[in-house]
């Protein structure tokens, strides 16, 4: 049996956490900085969490991103409350890579892909993760097709 520390899932502010050490990695700046915007980030999650809103995750994003790499840019796609089907995702991905052209830099943040997995045990584990793979490859080899427009894209999932 797991303990509990385990089976918890990461919520949004997790993410948010997480998303600021992916972000904070790719770039050399001093570890003074990513402390400071670290605390930060800690202050704000929980103010918010205080006031009962909910956090969102673009404007994190999007302050992240000015902190550790001023001239890029950040679009974010959400999954968490929907089924991921590649038909339907195309115009959201579409979008997001032709507001994202024109930057030196740009970063694809794909939110909640792995909702699917969320409460996943027992004999549908192998098939979530099959699924979850395939989603992966597809935002990522659809994103290879705007390559010449967006030659320094990352994309992260959290």
């Amino acid at each position: 049996m797991r303990p509990d520390s385990q089976k918890r899932r990461m919520d949004k502010s997790d993410r948010i956490k997480l998303l600021n050490a992916l972000l904070a990695g790719g770039v050399s700046r001093e570890m003074r900085v990513s402390a400071e915007a670290s605390a930060g980030i800690d202050a704000a999650l929980s103010e918010l969490a205080r006031s009962s809103r909910p956090a969102d995750l673009r404007e994190f994003a999007k302050a992240m991103l000015s902190i550790y790499d001023p001239g890029a840019e950040a679009e974010v796609m959400e999954f968490d409350e929907r089924h991921f089907d590649p038909l339907f995702a195309i115009p959201e991905l579409v979008s997001a890579m032709r507001r994202l052209s024109g930057f030196p830099r740009s970063v694809l943040i794909v939110y909640g892909l792995d909702s699917s997995l969320r409460g996943a045990s027992g004999r549908g584990v192998r098939r979530r993760r099959a699924e979850y793979s395939r989603n992966v490859a597809f935002i990522e080899d659809y994103a290879m097709r705007y390559a010449d427009l967006l030659p320094n894209l990352k994309i992260l999932f959290v």
